[in-house]
């Protein structure tokens, strides 16, 4: 990417995975575990597909007052929203100027585009704010954090080039990534050549790091911690393969360039 603003088709695309398959699914919990965002998930029902044309795609489904999120496509959603590049999908949701985009489902159905909007900007707010303006929301924000760096890791392992290639001197294993020794947690694992994430803590764990609080954990996710440091003072706590977890955290730091 240069920083005039222009950027590869590669790293376009790297970073529609990271919009679609990464940022997207925050929006589950956000429907579920955040009272405004629980108000916004009611407001409307319906799904709404995002497609890049020769590119990934991804669905949103709002029913019973939760959300929640899909790799793919539908075939009759109830709104259909088709990009004409990756870098169109980008504009769109970072709010740039006007996006190629072809509405060619639920032209009329503003209520579920709205709730979509409102939710995405709840959303948005519990991941850009600022920890000590978080106020008790603080938790929810550390969790949403964690499940967008663990998803972005296997984004990045599968679609950028030099993911990929770190993925391939990976050894096997599973990696656990918790909040507190009772609190929310988050896996990776690589098995027979392929990386998988998931939510909640991973059986027989290679490698464990555990975050001493939320507040810890916000920083970090942040870039705003030293984790060297911060392992040395206990406040973060690494247990298990080491290869395994410098792979894996090699794999993290490739998609700080992609969201920043």
């Amino acid at each position: 990417m240069t920083r005039g603003g222009c950027s590869s088709p590669q790293f376009e695309r790297v970073r529609a995975n990271l919009y679609l398959h990464a940022i997207l699914p925050v929006l589950e919990e956000v429907s579920r575990r955040d009272k405004f965002g629980a108000g916004i998930a009611s407001e409307s029902s319906g799904a709404l597909q995002f497609h890049v044309l020769q590119g990934p795609s991804a669905y949103v489904i709002f029913r019973g007052g939760w959300v929640d999120v899909f790799s793919g496509r539908l075939k009759r959603p109830d709104v259909g929203l088709t990009f004409a590049d990756c870098r169109s999908l980008h504009r769109a949701f970072a709010k740039q100027g006007i996006p190629w985009v072809l509405p060619w489902r639920g032209i009329f159905r503003k209520d579920l585009r709205g709730a979509f909007e409102n939710l995405a900007g709840r959303a948005e707010y519990l991941l850009k704010t600022p920890r000590d303006r978080l106020g008790d929301s603080l938790s929810l924000a550390a969790e949403l954090l964690l499940y967008v760096a663990v998803y972005s890791t296997k984004v990045i392992a599968e679609q950028d080039p030099v993911g990929r290639q770190l993925l391939m001197e990976l050894p096997e294993g599973v990696a656990e990534f918790r909040i507190g020794e009772d609190g929310p947690a988050a896996n990776l694992r690589k098995q027979g050549g392929c990386i998988f994430a998931g939510k909640g803590g991973g059986q027989d764990p290679d490698v464990r790091l555990l975050f001493s609080s939320f507040e810890v954990a916000h920083d970090f996710l942040n870039n705003r911690l030293d984790g060297m440091a911060a392992i040395g003072a206990r406040r973060i706590q690494l247990q298990g393969m080491v290869p395994f977890a410098e792979g894996l955290g090699e794999l993290m730091e490739r998609s700080v360039q992609y969201l920043e």
